[in-house]
């Protein structure tokens, strides 16, 4: 009885992410959050379980309560710069269980830890295989022009833009997400778009409209409803930086549920950590960065979450030995903007990039290769470059944070219609239990004290 009634009443606290009044309702209270990107989850949970939950415990005790992980991965394996194992191993969406499973697992692990997820479906870039290799299956056999000293990055953009107009490329991110939201957890037996879990579905990370106009915005609003016609449970996301790689970004995120963003003051070149100097200008940067987005918030009426940004060690330094002065500070910096924008019905959330935790670079600088540990930089990456260790000072700022957010106050909401109805049933449901249970349980005594008049 006591088991039926526990089961009950945890069913009874469980209620997908909505929006409400532009703050996301979790549980029928506004939910804001400071999370982290934690992308290799899948493939921890393969390579190393009990490290993964050590790593989960971790976070949760700083007060993390949201994780970004990528929901795909895509072979060959043998590829460069890629987290391999991958999810899909060829064109006819073929898959290793084994990785879907290790997914199984983080998703359980989140669960247990009263987290929630975001659950990017791709990515734009090469080190998942992304939808390059999409291209590359299906559209362009040419090998990937990979950024190295002799191509840059511009190569690999206008080789993955193909993806947007590549018909079957498309057809195969489709079937992966229909396979995915239907598939049903072995851990936990509950099917992906059921699982109060998932806070969204993300069309990708940081999918780069390029230069394609009108083409990449049908396909990110054909993508979105084609995703809420297999789930209508879960909130969905673009996965966009913001103003920096879409100038129509406004237009592009009005059919998604929130608005994202990305600041990156190293890689946009406002930063050099080799030079200090640069340091103050490029937080002045930042601000306005996130602060051009403010307008756009504020016409569209959507939550808004800052969900990638970080910062390099010291004079660019990648071993876990290496001071953080100039890290921390930026971190307390962008983690006070988005929580004075939250404060001000701006924002909802934020998640810095990306944690490493109990994980080491075999060669701090070098590139990742299979059976290194994982750790928050991905494998094309400098390790070390973004990481942070769970031994850096950086933890107490996120410590001192993530309590912040936690504890931001706002009006409780009221539960969804559908919600308050399921909760009402599940509460007459509990009622009338504990009532025969009292009613049964007076009978006894009755009937013992019976039996011991009639000796």
């Amino acid at each position: 009885m006591l088991l039926i009634l526990a089961f009950l009443l945890a069913a009874a606290s469980l209620q997908f992410i909505t929006i409400r009044d532009k703050n996301f309702v979790r549980n029928a209270r506004p939910y804001y959050f400071l999370g982290t990107n934690f992308w290799y989850g899948m493939n921890l949970a393969v390579d190393d379980p009990e490290r993964l939950k050590r790593e989960l415990a971790n976070l949760r005790s700083l007060g993390i309560t949201n994780l970004r992980i990528m929901g795909s991965s895509q072979g060959p394996n043998a590829e460069p710069y890629r987290m391999v194992d991958a999810v899909e191993v060829d064109e006819n969406g073929g898959v290793d269980e084994r990785i879907l499973e290790g997914l199984d697992a983080l998703m359980a692990g989140i669960r247990e830890m009263n987290m929630t997820a975001v659950i990017p479906l791709n990515n734009f870039w090469h080190w998942s295989g992304g939808f390059g290799q999409y291209v590359h299956w299906h559209c362009d056999p040419s090998p990937i022009p990979y950024p190295v000293k002799d191509k840059p990055w511009d190569s690999l953009t206008k080789y993955i833009k193909q993806f947007y107009a590549c018909k079957p490329a498309v057809e195969q991110y489709k079937k992966f997400y229909v396979m995915l939201a239907k598939r049903v957890n072995t851990k936990t037996k509950i099917a992906y778009r059921d699982d109060e879990t998932i806070m969204a579905w993300q069309l990708a990370n940081e999918p780069w409209p390029v230069d394609l106009g009108e083409k990449y915005t049908e396909w990110v609003e054909e993508m979105i409803r084609f995703i809420k016609e297999v789930d209508s449970n879960h909130l969905v996301s673009v996965g966009i930086e913001g103003l920096s790689s879409d100038k129509k970004y406004e237009k592009n995120s009005k059919l998604a549920d929130y608005l994202t963003c990305h600041v990156w003051a190293q890689n946009w070149k406002w930063y050099n950590p080799k030079d200090p100097r640069t340091y103050e200008n490029a937080k002045l940067k930042a601000r306005e960065y996130i602060r051009n987005h403010t307008e756009i918030i504020k016409r569209l009426g959507k939550p808004f979450v800052l969900e990638e940004f970080g910062l390099a060690r010291d004079n660019e330094a990648y071993a876990n030995t290496s001071t953080t002065i100039y890290k921390d500070d930026y971190y307390a910096f962008i983690f006070e903007i988005v929580y004075n924008m939250t404060k001000d019905g701006l924002a909802s959330g934020v998640n810095f990039w990306a944690w490493a935790g109990e994980g080491r670079p075999v060669t701090p600088g070098g590139t990742w290769v299979k059976g290194n540990p994982w750790i928050g930089d991905p494998p094309h990456e400098p390790q070390g470059w973004y990481s942070v260790y769970d031994t850096d000072h950086t933890l107490s700022v996120i410590k001192e944070y993530a309590k912040k957010f936690n504890e931001i106050k706002a009006n409780p909401q009221k539960p969804e219609p559908n919600n308050y109805y399921v909760l009402v049933v599940i509460g007459v449901v509990v009622g009338a239990i504990a009532l025969v249970s009292v009613v049964l349980l007076v009978k006894l005594i009755r009937r013992k004290k019976y039996a011991e008049e009639m000796i």
